[in-house]
């Protein structure tokens, strides 16, 4: 009101003593609905997410401006119902309600029109319908085929397979089938597997065509199933005669609980003999009640053998393929943070566990899994929908966090291209790993083919197909609102801090802001520092930082971004295009991400281009 004296204001609430401003105080519904209905410009501010006042203003034929955020950008068209502007921006605001009292008739028709078309109680109740059509015709789907998918990943385990299969074959429950998935074995596993499978209808057999290690195999096989429930069994393990019957039961009676297991019996490795240096009949105490603060402290709560809801497995994108041991902690700390709730359904044993010297997890040291979790190092962060609440005596009762609508500071902007939609999981998991959160994400699917994510806060955008890394950041850039963009490609990720670092330097220097990174080869993994920045070794050195780094997109829209007509080294030319009009780079001698070189990769080309252009 003070920016736009000639203008008179009214509003709920405000300083009474600014003279175009008319304070009502709190109004009833209907002298609220009237005041709107009378207004010339509805002016809205707040961060709803849905925006029912916004919604009512417009059928009612009244111009909207108002901010960027929340349910605004869903329901407002820049320019054509509304106006919208970034948070803050309190010049654009004016200019917006100008724009609005000139163009009031022709925004306020389409206004109303677009409400009319979009957003009355039959158009939302026809979508509503249409998904419990949907809902309905898979859940039948489902209950169509076997309860239970049983997935069995052998690897040089052919021998025990025969007990693990007559285990399911004494259950007590008998709609099950077992998806065997043979990783690329080098013993008999393909034949014991399929003699295995041809005395029984029940058990299939897929093969991997190379060895993907226990969390790829495990996805094969999940892949496969057709159970609305999935118990993964390893090749040398058993289950207890009522496994099956129990846990299906519970997951059948308890819609609130996703996650079911009972207790271990631990036996030697000959699959009968109790383990009684465990407990006289070798059933361990572990695993306890769940807990997720305990979960988050590097102590797995969860038996990797346990029957969870197959949407557990769709939602979180699977097994992680980079874990090659300890995939199921790492799958389990996944699950429960998307708010999946596990619990222990009874005290009897429903997983046989067989000691085995050699077995994988007595072999392969164990690794930090919570890492990927940045609530598990700042319990701030957790996010909102899990079971517990942080004790005041160990967190300074701080709760857990619920997200906002302030708008996104940074664009991560993740270019697909062919070979890369196995790879990107990791690049998206880095980015929900980051402990500064006022982000965006943008992925470029240049492949060609359909790109599908787990993740639900991903923006994904199709190219034409195949046009290249240029054009495809070009196009997520332009597709983004944050003011920051940091381009990552799909076979990086980056380290949890990264964005977190690079901002504190941006709002203190500006400009691009890079750093070090992670040189992840076929022989071990380096540092690798770039120097600092110094515009003369553009032109004799080279780009002097990688690709990934914090920019301006307002300093991409003054060199015209990346050049899309360049086959190799668009990043390189971006660079020198920056410095041209003065914008320059600074150094955070931190590593921020990690570069995985990867045979027969764009990189490999990259590189032999630029040692060719040396020799001519």
């Amino acid at each position: 009101a003070r920016l736009a004296p000639e203008v008179p204001f009214e509003s709920t609430y405000g300083d009474p003593n600014i003279p175009n401003l008319q304070v009502t105080g709190l109004l009833p519904y209907h002298e609220g609905k009237d005041a709107i209905s009378k207004a010339a410009v509805y002016l809205c501010t707040t961060r709803e997410t849905f925006g029912i006042g916004t919604l009512e203003a417009m059928a009612a034929g009244v111009p909207v401006v108002g901010w960027a955020w929340g349910g605004q950008r869903e329901i407002i068209e820049h320019r054509k119902t509304g106006w919208l502007c970034p948070p803050g921006d309190f010049g654009g605001l004016i200019e917006g309600i100008k724009w609005a009292l000139q163009n009031r008739k022709r925004v306020g028709a389409r206004a109303r029109a677009a409400v009319k078309q979009h957003w009355t109680w039959a158009h939302r109740m026809r979508d509503y319908v249409t998904l419990y059509e949907r809902l309905v015709e898979e859940k039948a789907q489902r209950q169509a085929g076997p309860t239970v998918s049983v997935v069995t990943a052998c690897y040089n385990l052919a021998q025990y397979l025969p007990d693990t299969i007559a285990s399911l074959q004494a259950q007590t429950m008998p709609n099950w089938e077992c998806i065997i998935v043979d990783d690329a074995s080098p013993d008999d596993t393909a034949e014991v597997a399929a003699a295995l499978a041809a005395q029984d209808p029940r058990i299939k057999v897929v093969t991997n065509e190379q060895n993907l290690y226990l969390a790829g195999t495990l996805n094969s096989g999940i892949e496969a199933a057709k159970g609305r429930y999935i118990l993964p069994l390893d090749a040398d393990n058993m289950i207890e005669p009522w496994t099956l019957e129990v846990l299906a039961r519970s997951l059948d009676e308890d819609r609130g609980v996703d996650i079911a297991y009972g207790a271990c019996r631990f036996v030697l490795e000959d699959g009968i003999t109790r383990d009684t240096s465990v407990s006289p009949d070798g059933v361990s105490s572990w695993p306890p009640e769940f807990s997720f603060r305990a979960q988050m402290q590097h102590k797995n709560q969860i038996p990797s053998t346990c029957m969870y809801r197959r949407e557990a497995w769709e939602r979180s994108g699977g097994y992680r393929r980079r874990c090659r041991t300890a995939e199921d902690a790492e799958y389990w700390t996944r699950v429960t943070s998307l708010g999946f709730v596990p619990k222990r359904v009874t005290s009897r044993p429903t997983l046989i566990y067989r000691q085995r010297d050699d077995s994988m997890s007595r072999v392969v040291p164990d690794w930090d899994w919570t890492a990927w979790f940045p609530w598990s190092r700042h319990m701030n962060l957790v996010p909102f929908g899990v079971e517990e609440r942080p004790p005041a005596r160990l967190n300074d009762g701080i709760t857990w966090a619920v997200s906002s609508y302030e708008p996104a500071k940074i664009a991560v902007i993740i270019p697909v291209g062919p070979g890369h939609q196995g790879l990107v999981i990791d690049a998206l998991d880095s980015l929900e790993a980051q402990t500064y959160r006022q982000w965006e994400c943008i992925v470029v699917n240049d492949t060609g083919e359909p790109l599908t994510v787990p993740h639900p806060w991903v923006t994904v955008i199709d190219t034409l197909g195949q046009e290249g890394p240029g054009a495809a950041r070009n196009a997520g850039i332009a597709a983004s609102k944050a003011p920051l963009f940091v381009p990552l490609d799909a076979d990086d990720f980056l380290q949890s801090d990264a964005l977190e670092l690079m901002i504190a330097v941006w709002e203190r220097d500006g400009g691009v802001v890079y750093g070090q990174w992670w040189d992840d080869k076929a022989d071990g993994i380096s540092l690798w520092d770039p120097p600092e920045y110094d515009a003369k070794l553009l032109v004799t050195k080279g780009c002097i930082h990688a690709v990934t780094a914090l920019y301006p997109k307002s300093a991409w829209a003054a060199v015209e971004g990346f050049d899309p007509t360049i086959s190799h080294w668009e990043d390189w030319d971006f660079q020198i295009k920056l410095a041209h009009i003065g914008v320059c780079g600074t150094k955070v001698s931190e590593p921020l991400w990690t570069y995985r070189k990867l045979t027969g990769t764009r990189r490999e080309a990259n590189f032999a281009a630029f040692e060719q252009g040396k020799e001519a």
